[in-house]
Parts: C-alpha cells; sequence; structure tokens
C-alpha cells in the first residue's frame, strides 16, 4: 500500500543501479538504469491554489513551493506535472507540465515558482478536486505528490454553517443551518442573551462543503454573527469555549455567557480533505487536530469531520477583546471510557493530539470499517495504526486543550478567571444542564411569581433546548439520550439523581406532583419513543403532557404552529410581552465563578477547578 501523505511527510523512492565492469580504459561508467540502488529523499514543501473556492473561468494558480533532497545522492529530476483529479474516483481530469531539469544536490531545497495553471473548465460540477504533483526522475521512475484540493462553488453546497434570524411579533427567532451540535450552541447562546426563541436546526441535514480554509471561515462565521445580532462592543462578562455537550445551553443561559465552539463539522469524502484542512489551519496559525467518522444523521454518502482547535486562534483572542470578557469556561468530557472514543489514528510522524494528526472513528465495533468505507471513497489508502481510546469525537477535551488555552488566554488577553469544567463520565456534562438551571433559579427566587419557581420536569432529547422558556415557566431540563428506553431513563436518572437535585435545591417541592413535559419530534426520538416515554410516566402515575411528536422541531410558520419552538413561542407571547420577558430575562443575576465552583462541591462527579 502506498501511504499519500501530506507535505510534512517524507517520500521515498527505489533506483537501483546495476554497475557493469569497466576497464582502465573506460571514460565514464555505464549510465543508470531505470531499476537503482540509490535512494532518493525528495520532500514537497506546503503546496496551495491561490483561492480555495472557484467558479467556472476563475483562474487557478499554485502558490510558491520548495523541492528538498533529503538523500545522500544528487537527484536529477526531468519533469514535473500538475495533475487535476476527481478526488471521489481517482480520474484524471487534467494534466498540465509544470517544471523541466530539475538538479537537487545533497541537501539542496529549490524554489518552484508560483504558476497559472489553467481556468476552471465549464464542465467542472460542484465538487471538490485534487491538485497533484507528479515527478519523473531521470532513468524512468516517477513518483506522485497529493497535495492540496480546492472547490467548485455552488449555492446547493455551504461552505460554512449559517444562522438565519427574523422577529416574531417582537421575538428574536434564530434559525441554524447546516450545524450540528457546536454550532447549535452559538445559536442557543445568542437566543439566551437576547432574550429570543430557536429551534434545533433545519432538516434534511446537509454537511458543509469541505474547503481547505474551512476553519477560518467557520470561526468568522461565529465572531461575525455575534457582532451582528449583539453589537460588535457589547460587553460579555463570560465566555464558554467549549463543545457542543447538550448542557451548555443552559449553562449559558445560567450565566449569561456566550460559546466559542472548540470544533467545527465539515463533510469529508477522502481523509485527504481532512488532512489538507489540518494542513491549511496550521500553517495559517491555527493549532488543530481532528477527528473523522461516520454520521447517518447528517448524511449516507459523505463522511464528517470534526476539526478541533488546540489553542486559542486570533478571531476568539479578538472576540475576547471586543467584549471586555472577564471569564473563560474551558468545558468538555475528558473521559475516554465511554461515548464514541475508539479511533485508529492515521500513520504518520505525529505523537497523539499532535497539530494535524488526524483519528478515523471507529465507534461501531466490526462494523466500523464497513461505515468508512461507505462514505470515505480514499479510505483503503489510508495508512491506520491499530485501535485506541481517544477524546469523545463530539463532546470531549483533552488536557492539551485545556493547558494551550489557558496559557494563551493569560498571555494574550486580560481575562480575569479561567475555569475548567469537566468529568470522566459524559453523562455528567448533560445533567449539569439541570444542576446550572436549579442554582440559576434559586439563586433568583424572588423574581419568580409563586412560592416555588419549579413547577415541573421538561424531558428534553438530545439538542432539544428552550432554557429561557422552560426557567420562566417553571420548567427544570431533564437531557437525555433517546437510544436508551424510557424505563432506563427513570430508573437511572430522571427518578434518582434529577429528582435529588429538585430537592436539594428546592426541598418544599414535591417530585411527584409535577407536570412531566415530553418533548420529543419527529427528528429527535421520534413519535414511537415519545409515546414510550409518555405512556411509562403515566404508568408511574406522574402528570404528563406532550409536544407534537409528528413534526420536526424547524422553525417553519408556513405549516402553521406545529414545532416545538414554535408552540413555545406562541405560548410565551400568549402570556407575556416581548417587551416584558425581556426585561425580566435582563433582571435575572447569572450565577457567578463562586457559585459554579459550589455546583463543583455539590456534585463532585463535575470537575470544577481554577486554573
Amino acid at each position: 500500500m502506498i501511504a499519500v501523505m501530506l507535505s510534512s511527510s517524507w517520500v521515498f523512492f527505489t533506483l537501483t543501479f546495476f554497475a557493469s565492469c569497466w576497464t582502465e580504459n573506460e571514460v565514464n561508467p555505464e549510465p543508470p538504469r531505470p531499476n537503482s540502488n540509490f535512494v532518493t529523499d525528495v520532500v514537497l514543501g506546503h503546496v496551495q491554489t491561490d483561492k480555495t473556492l472557484y467558479e467556472i473561468q476563475d483562474n487557478l494558480r499554485l502558490s510558491n513551493f520548495s523541492i528538498e533532497n533529503k538523500s545522500e545522492e544528487a537527484v536529477s529530476i526531468e519533469k514535473m506535472e500538475v495533475v487535476i483529479k476527481n478526488l471521489v474516483t481517482d480520474g484524471v481530469l487534467y494534466r498540465s507540465l509544470y517544471e523541466e531539469n530539475i538538479d537537487l544536490k545533497v541537501g539542496e531545497t529549490k524554489q518552484i515558482t508560483s504558476k497559472s495553471i489553467f481556468e476552471i473548465p465549464s464542465d467542472f460540477v460542484a465538487r471538490a478536486y485534487g491538485v497533484f504533483i507528479n515527478i519523473a526522475f531521470q532513468g524512468g521512475s516517477s513518483k506522485e505528490f497529493y497535495k492540496t484540493f480546492f472547490r467548485v462553488n455552488s449555492s446547493s453546497n455551504p461552505v460554512t454553517y449559517e444562522i438565519e434570524s427574523e422577529d416574531y411579533s417582537g421575538l428574536n427567532v434564530f434559525k441554524l443551518n447546516n450545524g450540528l451540535s457546536a454550532e447549535y450552541a452559538v445559536q442557543k447562546a445568542a437566543t439566551n442573551f437576547l432574550s429570543g426563541i430557536s429551534h434545533s436546526w433545519n432538516t434534511p441535514l446537509r454537511p458543509i462543503a469541505s474547503t481547505p480554509d474551512f476553519l477560518e471561515r467557520s470561526l468568522d462565521k461565529t465572531v461575525s454573527f455575534y457582532n451582528e445580532v449583539i453589537g460588535r462592543n457589547t460587553p460579555v462578562e463570560t465566555v464558554i469555549i467549549s463543545t457542543g455537550i447538550p448542557g451548555i445551553p443552559y449553562l449559558a443561559r445560567s450565566m449569561k455567557a456566550l460559546v466559542l465552539p472548540l470544533h467545527f463539522l465539515v463533510g469529508c469524502d477522502t481523509f485527504k480533505e481532512t488532512q489538507t484542512i489540518l494542513e491549511h489551519a496550521n500553517n495559517n496559525g491555527y493549532s488543530t487536530y481532528g477527528t473523522l467518522g461516520y454520521d447517518y444523521s447528517v448524511s449516507e454518502q459523505t463522511g464528517v469531520a470534526w476539526i478541533k482547535l488546540l489553542n486559542l486562534p486570533e478571531q476568539y483572542e479578538q472576540f475576547i477583546s471586543d467584549h471586555a470578557v472577564k471569564n473563560v469556561i474551558l468545558y468538555g468530557h475528558s473521559g475516554v471510557n465511554d461515548g464514541e472514543t475508539v479511533a485508529r489514528k492515521i500513520t504518520d510522524e505525529r505523537a497523539r493530539y499532535e497539530e494535524g494528526s488526524l483519528y478515523l472513528m471507529h465507534f461501531s465495533g466490526d462494523d466500523s470499517e464497513t461505515f468508512l468505507r461507505q462514505v470515505i471513497s480514499d479510505f483503503a489508502e489510508a495508512p491506520l495504526q491499530p485501535s485506541v481510546r481517544i477524546a469523545d469525537w463530539e463532546a470531549g477535551i483533552v488536557s492539551e486543550q485545556i493547558n494551550n488555552l489557558n496559557q494563551s488566554l493569560k498571555s494574550k488577553t486580560t481575562i480575569n478567571t479561567v475555569l475548567s469544567v469537566t468529568a470522566e463520565d459524559g453523562v455528567h456534562l448533560w445533567n449539569m444542564g439541570t444542576f446550572s438551571t436549579l442554582a440559576f433559579m434559586k439563586k433568583n427566587e424572588t423574581q419568580f411569581p409563586d412560592s416555588s419557581p419549579v413547577k415541573g420536569v421538561s424531558l428534553n432529547p438530545y439538542l432539544i433546548a428552550h432554557p429561557g422558556f422552560e426557567s420562566y415557566f417553571g420548567y427544570v431540563p431533564f437531557l437525555y439520550w433517546q437510544g436508551f428506553s424510557a424505563e432506563f431513563q427513570y430508573n437511572n436518572w430522571l427518578s434518582t439523581q434529577i429528582k435529588a437535585a429538585i430537592n436539594l435545591y428546592f426541598p418544599e417541592v414535591v417530585f411527584d406532583d409535577l407536570d412531566f413535559w415530553v418533548n420529543s419530534t419527529k427528528n429527535f426520538g421520534g413519535s414511537s419513543q415519545g409515546n414510550a416515554m409518555v405512556s411509562f410516566l403515566n404508568a408511574e402515575g406522574h402528570n404528563v403532557r406532550n409536544t407534537n411528536f409528528g413534526f420536526d422541531e424547524v422553525w417553519n410558520l408556513g405549516d402553521g404552529i406545529n414545532a416545538s419552538s414554535e408552540a413555545r413561542a406562541f405560548q410565551l407571547l400568549e402570556s407575556i410581552s416581548e417587551e416584558d420577558y425581556r426585561i425580566w430575562n435582563e433582571g435575572l443575576v447569572p450565577l457567578s465563578i463562586e457559585d459554579l465552583l459550589e455546583i463543583s462541591n455539590t456534585f463532585p462527579e463535575i470537575i470544577i477547578e481554577k486554573i
């Protein structure tokens, strides 16, 4: 198997010389034949195109790049060609001569000058295209290097997530397109901050189309979205740098914080694309590693990769400065023994979690490779190490991230406090949504009209969350993964830990007298799971209500008020005006750093530390 590596890898070629016998009268030995026994080690430097996203008839140009001879022999290159390929089929679409007659002494490096390659032809459909460099050596040997890719643009293939906004009778409504849990957390944080409402995400989900500068685009999108909706210099006391764990919208609500994602999700048909995204990011000052896998809720044809920050990007540094942020919370699942953690690392010289390292996720046991082959067209080329356990691909945080971010925050910003919030078992960070809400409601107890602010429990599968609405009407969230049975959820969490937490903060509340609102939707849990939960709770003697299980949690007033977010917006404005709701919401006192540390003292399974 030939390992297709990025420019930081060494690529070896073997040419075997057969030395003939020659006499003292011979002036020159026989010239080398195609098979030789000296080894060349030729390294190509970083190659990129002048843009990452092209329109038809745009001119494509390659950057300057280096070629270095690290072998113990001089090397002669007859020609260097640029080859453009369909990354999925590996079919050659274009080939052109780039350089000729390059001689490299031992240890010599030469610069290859930037050149125009071609004009994007009209028959290039919207997709990613690979750029390969083919080198023909003197003597007949040749080798091809994959170096980068570019994308031909299409409005139907978004290259970053989007959060649209609209006004519903004065209420801010936010609508996420083409993101998943981390991007969802951005939407929900803005919703909480501006006393609004939001859905989960539009359906059907579509993977973000890959570009080499995907990470920069996502960082810019996040900061520009916040600046647009809250104002460029609005003070923000606390920022959470986090993955998209379901408890995050509630912690953000309780602290009046905004969320900056620790990673972003992109669609990749090949592991080459993911490697290029990582290489481009690291070469442009963004320290990253990546995890590539499959998520059939997003696509059954395209792989998806989380591009993970290992340090503070300049966009976040500027945001913290512009908004006078005082506190930063680093939040994520630190364990490796639960969740989606089994992976195989792409073989290269990089260490665990080192910049540019890439892991292919194997969280479906023996079926993993079948699924990976379905969505990653070059899977067979991937040189893979044995299986290991790493940080959860969607929720995980690693010590390298915490240490690097902490150091950069303290050296590059004027923030007062950095906290880490972690747990070895990921479910505790889901429960953090319940605990932080209870602490927040207790702190603001006098702002609620009745004797106790707790009236019920909102059962929210996976990424369903309406923290502002729920606290206004007195509902405490129970966040759960819909893949487990109603009996399991009730016996292991709801009637035990959640009940105990409610009684700890509000001992006067009778758990069995509370309302239980089951919020399954068509795209989160579905009718079958929702009805099973309703039936189980009824059998336990609880007061039960539910949303309409037959509709997606998607804001679309064109088909009536059916989605969970639509029904909540309607009910909220039936009870209070938008202005009065905003005034009430802004008057609530957020949890302090000391309050957050006290949660850890009360629930030690959640590890909260000043660092």
